[in-house]
């Protein structure tokens, strides 16, 4: 009988432990569930950041591009308009020249003839005094 009571203490004694090892495995199984939810909100979360952050950083850069075309829009604008004005200076330099040129050869026209007309008169001059000096 002392076996019996000995076998039967073992046989409880296993029942409690498998049972309790079980009630542990049971236990480990919930934490690591609970391990792995944790995990993949962090990693959810985390991810939300990242994108978050990699929203910012385009539209950072998206306004930089955008200041920078600005920036260089208006640069080619003033650049167009300096083209313009000195385009218009060069007009009125190539006007102002003609004009010149125009009014320089007008004057040459009028001392050549002005210096023809002299010549002419020297010369009728000179002839005059010639037969002056022939007739005496």
């Amino acid at each position: 009988m002392g076996m019996a009571l000995w076998a039967l203490l073992l046989w409880q004694w296993h029942t409690v432990v498998s049972q309790t090892v079980e009630v542990q495995l049971e236990q480990i199984k919930k934490d690591v569930a609970q391990k792995m939810f944790s995990q993949d909100a962090l990693k959810k979360e985390f991810s939300a950041m990242l994108e978050t952050e990699k929203e910012k950083m385009k539209e950072q850069i998206m306004a930089k591009v955008d200041e920078k075309i600005t920036a260089r829009a208006k640069e080619e604008e003033k650049e167009e308009k300096s083209r313009d004005a000195l385009s218009k200076q060069v007009q009125e330099l190539e006007g102002t020249l003609a004009k010149q040129k125009k009014e320089h050869e007008a004057a040459v026209t009028a001392l050549k003839s002005s210096l023809a007309e002299q010549t002419a008169e020297i010369a009728k001059a000179l002839d005059l005094y010639q037969r002056s000096l022939s007739q005496h």
